[in-house]
């Protein structure tokens, strides 16, 4: 690309001193006897100009072929990001399931009282379960609360 580029400047370069020396040369031919070198150069000087102009839209094309390719990449770019994203979302939601309940399994399974004293038995003598329960209970709602919470940000197009 940056070689066309150059080719295309040194091309448009050589034209131009070619239509300055077929432009001064046509000024210096203004003798009568030299209406045909004049009609000649004068030709000469606008097939130049036309080269000229085809340089310039080669160079104009070369530079839009050049915007249309990084608007590819750039869209190939934002395909990955959509992608990237969308597994993101899924580790967000099953983290915000999962850690909740890996918080109370590790709370529980902690040896300290009164944690460590907790029997699901009918004994009278054993302590009561209500511990478990209640721990349980409040993390099964924090998780179901940040499951919805996440799958309505998710609606709301915030994450």
């Amino acid at each position: 690309m940056l070689q066309v580029r150059r080719t295309l400047e040194i091309l448009k370069a050589s034209y131009m001193s070619k239509l300055e020396l077929a432009a001064k040369l046509q000024s210096e031919t203004n003798t009568r006897g030299m209406k045909d070198v004049r009609f000649h150069l004068s030709a000469l000087q606008s097939q130049i100009e036309w080269k000229v102009q085809r340089t310039a839209m080669a160079q104009s094309t070369l530079k839009n072929a050049y915007q249309n390719y990084a608007t590819c990449v750039n869209l190939a770019s934002a395909a990955a990001a959509y992608k990237a994203n969308d597994t993101t979302k899924g580790l967000t939601l099953l983290l915000a399931i999962t850690t909740p309940l890996n918080l109370v399994a590790s709370i529980m399974g902690m040896n300290v009282y009164p944690l460590n004293t907790v029997f699901v038995t009918e004994d009278s003598d054993a302590a009561s379960p209500w511990i478990f329960i209640v721990v349980l209970i409040v993390f099964a709602v924090i998780t179901i609360v940040l499951f919805v919470v996440a799958k309505l940000a998710c609606n709301l197009r915030l994450c």
